[in-house]
């Protein structure tokens, strides 16, 4: 691929910039530092803090405990403020890597909660930026991230961050409308009035990554007016092939001062981004384990359009009969039913019409139809059918580099391409002597074509021919598929006003102790709209075929829909065929004309075109705040206290289903309701009357008492709750999601020694979070395949019983966006500590103790599982499994119309029968196993974590203007799984025992820092850093979950074996030039 010029531009300059840094390094004179120049003092309003007056590590004030500037050593809540000095040393650009090192915060790869995760799906479904606080996890994107307090619907980054303060736990004051975990706030690079400023920061690194970030602040007219440019050119790569993404942003911020109490700030971004975002959780196909141990049996006979019955014949391409399995005792020595070549019955056959667009065989025609097609079985492990289970090493079963990255999306075709805009306009004005006002505006435009498509379910073709009777060059050979090929356009916007006043009022006249008293109003409103439009490609031409050749005349059923393989031929992966290359694509694919299937029936002609699957995401949010808040210094400011209220008033307006958009290619579309496809967000009014109104009311009380000049004692206690902004968001039975709500209970002691120069602070907390809405199409995912097939199966070809049950879409279970509600209570300790022994010296030290205990969840998913209708519950699912076994032994059924007396039939039943018992199972053991989970501790990531940072700098002697130091994180064991409930003989048959939990091993991250700074010119300062990351090398991967082998595809019977496996990213060395003038 040639690579782009803007790519070649960067380069050049990168490399410019680093020979001439060599030159300087190697020629200049050592010279003091850049002495600051001296200005006349800007007095801030109440509304904003400067970094300037950090001290290193140690932030001096901040907004993030009432949005008034406080002295941190004053603010009572747990906060951690991670300052730029901080950021440059750790060499991090990424928020959420820069989070990671703060105490009770943890990446949430490695969950062994979510079915998901190996897939990569909650990261590819948002921003990439996901995290878990105190515990709390919830869906990628949305963990409250803020600018500026308003809120932030762009991925962020660190170009045009002057700091990032963690709150933990709800602040009502704060947030407000929230999580319950807490909040990230970002603090804004502003123009400053007084002095120019240039700083031109170059950065690569080992994994091919390129970086240009350019932050220029410049006066117009001194103390008056200033404008300040952050530009972002960013090439981020990681250790696997596409994984990483690309950016272009510009921020411009500019101040005026107009009079000497007026202050206006703008500040604008733009930006544009590619995300690849891969889960470190990979999830091989956990039945190429169970055909392996199975002695890899094959199919080699020709499809010829026939299910695999007793009476048909197993003949190859030659019309010659099929010797039998290895190991098989047959009276002929062929092949005259399954057992004769699959006697440990590890494959199964694809009995519906399934289209799919293949890459990496290089074959003639590439839109194959699967039907009648064999492939591997799922393995089962704890008692069900488990696809995404694997060794520790299936990449040599596999043939496939642990480099490879299974995700879709190219670096000119990224599986997530953002783009959007954000302007916010602040006016800060003094009215009278210590009377404040600050009105402020947020305006956000977001956009994002999302094509989260991945391929990671990696398995073995065992079919010797293609469906017409012609060789496969895929035999034996690994591929994935990706079935979910979806393409979803997103369109967000919000509107977000503010007024704050804030008044001081000093009562130390009457007496010093009565102190000085901080009194806030804030006003707010808030409007965000949300469109997603849900789409596939679907082969037109094939809706209202024959059902009685397996066709559905509903032009969004399963059969129409248009799936992807990729195959690995000697280890190497093709262009992921995801959703974005078909679409770049179709007129390509459409004009191979039909598909390549088993008899003319299955070779249906193509016309490919993306069509609305669902209805569509769209909501609108409304609030109307308002909160009041009071700080008081007593008794000569040795006590502090802060009371706040904060109350709420929301709205969430969604749309109607319309499935009224009607295709010419498709005939009878106008006419045929079935035949119709879902309207765009675009197209669809908001219903007039609101789907939720929620009012919620948060309080917070806190105090600070300063005991001795180096010793206070603290106080919190908060809350704050969460209504659901997305109407379209509803459980299994069809109703809204709740509000969440949020409590914590913090109490610490904080030290200040050594004549300031060591911070100790340390908290106890208890932060619960009542009905957090979370997405709940995992707990459901067997429910929505048990409906596909009876669709596919019964209802299309006619079946009787069968004519009314709803099409996709019909149940609050199709709608790929259920929600369920999850209830936690979290305790523990936080510690943080800053130690600066001497100016050569910057200690950052933080650890936590978390204990997160799951309370009442997924209650609306019990009750739609144990409620049995016509077509839906456990109940009506196994009577299903049971008539079809009546089938199969040749006895008629009072529900399916199938005839007992065919063979064909009979194996149809045999392999429903067989799929519904899967399904039904799996589904109510995943139900079960977490129900037993309700009042137990679970630790994802371990319960105790350390973090830390320590650099040397050299001031003077040989080594003046070098630093080393050093970066460590600490994770201990985390929770991998539980023992199982057994019977008298030892043999696990129930739910999941949680007095009996599996560990994992602890965790260890190190990475190093050196840099070099010296002037170059008499006006600029260069500073070159070179961080390694991973420095030890580990590779060693980290086990995440393990299970019961029932199958004994290790050898022994029900042995609680490895299954879910975690990669380290390998050593990387990133390279930083960084010039000041």
């Amino acid at each position: 691929m040639k690579t782009p010029t803007k790519t070649a531009n960067v380069t050049t300059v990168l490399a410019a910039c680093l020979t001439l840094a060599n030159i300087a390094l190697a020629q200049s004179v050592p010279t003091p530092a850049v002495k600051t120049v001296k200005s006349d003092p800007i007095v801030l309003t109440p509304f904003e803090v400067a970094s300037d007056q950090d001290n290193g590590y140690a932030a001096t004030e901040t907004l993030a405990g009432t949005r008034m500037r406080t002295s941190l050593r004053d603010v009572g809540a747990s906060l951690t403020i991670l300052t730029p000095e901080f950021l440059r040393d750790l060499g991090v650009n990424s928020f959420e890597q820069a989070l990671l090192y703060t105490p009770s915060v943890d990446s949430t790869e490695g969950d062994n909660t979510d079915a998901n995760r190996a897939g990569g799906t909650q990261m590819r479904f948002g921003t990439g930026q996901s995290y878990s606080i105190r515990g709390f996890n919830t869906n990628a994107g949305n963990q409250s991230i803020s600018h500026d307090f308003f809120t932030a619907l762009e991925p962020t980054d660190n170009y045009n961050l002057e700091r990032i303060t963690l709150s933990l736990g709800p602040n009502a004051l704060l947030i407000g409308v929230g999580n319950p975990q807490g909040t990230a706030v970002t603090s804004t690079k502003r123009a400053q009035l007084q002095r120019r400023k240039t700083e031109v920061q170059t950065q690569a690194d080992s994994n091919g990554s390129l970086r240009v970030a350019i932050d220029h602040n410049q006066p117009l007219i001194k103390d008056k007016l200033a404008f300040r440019l952050n530009l972002l050119h960013d090439e981020a790569r990681e250790f696997r092939k596409y994984e990483g993404k690309n950016q272009e942003r510009l921020t411009l911020s500019i101040s005026a001062k107009p009079w000497a109490n007026t202050k206006l700030t703008l500040n604008h971004e733009s930006y544009s981004l590619g995300t690849n975002a891969s889960s470190l959780v990979w999830g091989f196909d956990g039945g190429a384990l169970r055909w392996a141990a199975a002695g890899k049996p094959t199919i080699d006979f020709t499809p010829a359009g026939q299910t695999w019955t007793d009476t048909r014949p197993y003949l190859d391409a030659t019309g010659k009969p099929i010797p039998v399995a290895r190991g098989v005792v047959d009276t002929d020595g062929f092949v005259d039913s399954r057992n004769d070549f699959d006697p440990n019955l590890v494959l199964a056959q694809i009995t519906g019409n399934t289209q799919v667009y293949t890459v990496g065989l290089n074959l003639p025609n590439p839109m194959i139809n699967t039907r009648y097609q064999g492939q591997l079985s799922g393995a089962t492990f704890g008692g069900v059918s488990s696809a995404n289970y694997q060794s520790a090493n299936p990449w040599a079963m596999f043939g496939l580099s642990k480099s490879t990255n299974l995700n879709g999306g190219t670096w000119k075709d990224p599986s997530s391409a953002q783009h959007g805009r954000w302007s916010q306009l602040l006016l800060e004005q003094k009215i009278a002597e210590g009377l404040y006002l600050e009105l402020g505006g947020n305006l956000a435009l977001y956009n994002q074509s999302q094509a989260p498509n991945f391929f990671t379910t990696v398995t073995i073709d065992p079919n010797r021919y293609l469906p017409n009777g012609s060789p496969n060059p895929g035999y034996l050979v690994p591929y994935a598929d990706n079935a979910q090929m979806q393409f979803r356009p997103i369109k967000n916007r919000s509107a977000e006003y503010r007024a704050t006043l804030s008044y001081e009022l000093d009562l130390t006249k009457r007496h010093s102790w009565f102190g000085k008293h901080n009194f806030a109003g804030l006003y707010q409103t808030t409007r965000s709209d949300a469109d997603q439009d849900l789409t596939r490609v679907f082969n037109l031409a094939t809706v209202g075929l024959p059902a009685s050749g397996g066709w559905s005349s509903d032009a969004v059923n399963a059969g129409n829909g248009l799936q992807t393989r990729a195959y690995f031929v000697n280890g190497n992966v093709p262009v992921l065929p995801d959703s974005v290359q078909v679409l770049n694509n179709l007129a390509q694919l459409n004009s191979y004309g039909k598909l390549l299937g088993a008899t003319a029936n299955e070779s249906a002609p193509l016309n490919l075109s993306r069509i609305s699957f669902l209805n569509p995401l769209k909501s609108k949010f409304t609030s109307k705040a308002f909160s009041f808040g009071w700080q008081a210094r007593w008794f000569d400011g040795k006590l502090v206290t802060v009371v706040g209220y904060r109350k709420d008033d929301t709205k969430s307006y969604g749309v109607p289903t319309v499935r009224n958009v009607a295709n010419p290619a498709i005939p009878g579309s106008a006419t045929d309701p079935l035949k119709k496809t879902f309207a765009l967000a675009q197209d669809i009014p908001y219903n007039d009357q609101p789907s939720i109104v929620a009012d919620g009311q948060s309080r917070t009380y806190g105090g600070v008492y300063h005991v001795l000049p180096w010793l206070s004692l603290t106080y919190n206690r908060s809350s704050n709750f969460l209504p659901v902004p997305n109407a379209s968001w509803v459980d299994p039975l069809g109703r809204p999601a709740p509000n969440s709500l949020g409590k914590t209970v913090d109490y610490g002691v904080r030290f200040s020694l050594l004549q300031g120069r060591l911070a100790l602070g340390v908290n106890q907390f208890t932060t619960s979070a009542d009905n957090q809405s979370r997405n709940a199409n995992a707990s459901v995912g067997g429910t929505r395949n048990i409906l596909s097939r009876l669709r596919t199966n019964y209802k299309v070809p006619g079946d009787p019983y069968f004519r009314d049950l709803a099409e996709a879409g019909g149940y609050p279970v199709d709608t790929g966006n259920t929600s369920d509600t999850w209830s936690y209570v979290a305790e523990g300790y936080e510690m943080n500590l800053v130690y600066n022994p001497s100016r050569n010296w910057r200690v950052s030290l933080s650890g936590s103790v978390n204990t997160n205990k799951l309370g009442t969840h997924l209650e609306a998913v019990g009750a739609y599982l144990y409620a049995d209708s016509k077509y839906q519950g456990l109940g009506t699912w196994k009577k299903f499994a049971s008539e079809l076994r009546k089938i199969e032994a040749g006895q008629a059924s009072s529900i399916f119309n199938l005839n007992p007396a065919t063979a064909t039939a009979k194996a149809q039943a045999a392999a429903d029968a067989l799929y519904l018992e899967q399904q039904t199972a799996a589904q109510e053991k995943s139900y079960l196993d977490d129900v037993a989970l309700n009042g137990v501790t679970t630790a994802r990531n371990g319960k105790y974590a350390l973090n830390g940072l320590v650099t040397r700098v050299f001031n003077e002697g040989r080594l003046k203007g070098w630093t080393v130091g050093g970066n460590y994180r600490w994770r201990s064991e985390n929770t991998i799984g539980y023992q199982r409930l057994t019977d008298t003989a030892g043999v696990p048959n129930g739910r999941v025992d949680v007095r009996r939990p599996l560990f994992g091993k602890e965790l260890w991250d190190l990475g190093a820092m050196v840099s070099y700074q010296r002037r170059i010119f008499s006006n600029v300062n260069l500073r070159t850093q070179l961080n390694i990351q991973n420095l030890p090398n580990w590779q060693t991967p980290r086990l995440v979950r393990s299970d019961y082998d029932t199958n004994a595809i290790y050898g022994t019977t029900n042995a609680i074996v490895p299954v879910l496996w975690e990669l380290r990213r390998p050593r990387n060395y990133v390279l930083t030039a960084t010039f000041e003038f």
